[in-house]
């Protein structure tokens, strides 16, 4: 995962990545010996196919999020490794924050394991416009970070763990999508325009990689629309909506793609 140097410049050591990583790790762990786990529904897990849809989700994680993030050149290795960096260390993270802000305590079920890659997709979209331009150390750190945040504005903001939350949204499309955008533009705004960019830019190679993140994200975004709602006619109703959507806008896009570059697709 060696880069030659990032967008913005600076040093193309770990610093003290390492450490960090290492004391973040003992610090969760130590945090999960209260962890309860919470069993109550683990009859259900076969039935409600939870443990599919959490698999679908994973896998858009580290394959589909991984292979999107090389459209870069330079940074294709990188990239597929810093997101599976992101995954394991947000998903422990996210469970941890997400479960005592909105639970009170830390008990996990099947439902707080696809919660926690839900967190993740929020900081994955914002690594999209660092990659190459932030250092593993400062990706830590805005790992934690963003997810702190997104905890926050999901629990006390969008009182997403009441009755009757703020708002509705099963796809994430506010809470996680929105949220991760404009957190990932802010955290550019910040670090400033790249001192040399000459590397800021794909090849045949690395669009090939990134259509195969595509492709498994189109494949498995069926279980990220539903697999937190609970089993029954809503969420087969956010299954085939979402399959018929995603095969009607690839259609369109694959249409309009000539007719906005001057013939070529």
């Amino acid at each position: 995962m060696a880069m030659s140097e990032p967008l913005l410049g600076g040093s193309s050591t770990t610093g003290i990545f390492g450490p960090m990583g290492l004391l973040l790790q003992a610090l969760i762990t130590a945090a999960f010996f209260n962890a309860k786990l919470d069993l109550s529904s683990a009859k259900d897990t076969d039935s409600s196919s939870i443990y599919n849809y959490y698999v679908g989700v994973a896998l858009m994680m580290f394959v589909g999020f991984g292979y999107l993030m090389t459209f870069l050149k330079a940074y294709g290795l990188g990239a597929v490794g810093l997101t599976m960096f992101i995954t394991c260390l947000g998903v422990e993270y996210a469970i941890l924050v997400e479960s005592y802000m909105g639970k009170g305590a830390l008990d996990i079920d099947f439902l707080s394991l696809l919660n926690g890659n839900f967190a993740v997709a929020a900081v994955l979209i914002s690594f999209g416009g660092l990659i190459g331009k932030i250092s593993p150390t400062q990706i830590t750190v805005l790992t934690v970070v963003e997810l702190t945040c997104y905890c926050a504005n999901k629990v006390f903001f969008l009182k997403q763990y009441e009755d009757s939350p703020l708002i509705a949204d099963c796809g994430g499309t506010i809470i996680i999508h929105v949220f991760g955008a404009y957190f990932g533009l802010c955290a550019c705004k910040v670090l400033g325009a790249p001192k040399n960019d000459a590397l800021n830019a794909s090849s045949y190679t690395s669009d090939l990689f990134s259509l195969v993140g595509t492709v498994f994200l189109w494949l498995f975004w069926p279980s990220f629309v539903s697999g937190a709602l609970p089993a029954g006619s809503g969420q087969t109703t956010a299954l085939i909506n979402t399959v018929l959507a995603l095969l009607a806008s690839t259609v369109v896009t694959f249409a309009l793609t000539p007719l906005m570059e001057n013939g070529k697709l």
